[in-house]
């Protein structure tokens, strides 16, 4: 099993998830034949409904927003990914969703084992504790482009933040940035006078 995806029942998801988008990213980037979402309510699983599929690989928390809900998905990430399986953890830095970063230190507080290896624009990468210098590693290596910073103090653990790849501006920005300062330029002659 590749992935599980995880949104809670009877929460409104204004502003969360899509579903839609989640199954097209699923047939863009993975083989969807290869790839089991559970669409249901992640405090009634538990680790057995999830392994009975086999040892996760990649584990996307992105459902409840909650401490608590947070806190749950982390054990059952836990219990459920393989050896070297990635748990991406969403919306961790993100303001109007403050219950995530609580469960996580509930968590980690509660005896979690997870280890985060690196911190991207809004997900938290984790790991067993065993493979995170090689993830460490693997990123540096492939992303030195990205690394903002290495090495920073994270809630107990050490992670590498990588900032976003901003796409390349549109061409009319920069004409329309080369406008704006001709007329500036122009009505500032014309001041002067």
């Amino acid at each position: 099993m590749d992935l599980f995806e995880n949104q809670e029942e009877n929460i409104d998801h204004s502003g969360m998830g899509d579903r839609h988008m989640f199954e097209g990213n699923v047939t863009k980037f993975l083989n969807p034949a290869c790839v089991i979402t559970l669409h249901t309510n992640s405090t009634r699983l538990s680790p057995g409904d999830i392994s009975k599929y086999g040892k996760i690989r990649f584990f996307s928390i992105d459902g409840g927003h909650t401490e608590a809900i947070t806190a749950n998905d982390l054990r059952l990430a836990e219990r459920t990914i393989a050896t070297g399986g990635i748990v991406a953890l969403d919306d961790i830095l993100h303001p109007s969703w403050t219950g995530v970063i609580s469960g996580y230190v509930r968590y980690k507080r509660e005896g979690g084992t997870l280890r985060p290896f690196a911190l991207v624009p809004n997900k938290l990468f984790l790991t067993d504790g065993s493979s995170v210098a090689s993830y460490r590693s693997f990123m540096r290596s492939e992303f030195p482009h990205l690394t903002d910073q290495q090495d920073r103090e994270f809630i107990g653990d050490m992670v590498d933040v990588f900032r976003e790849l901003l796409p390349e501006r549109p061409r009319w920005t920069s004409r329309f940035k080369t406008k704006v300062r001709k007329r500036v330029k122009k009505i500032k002659r014309l001041m002067r006078h």
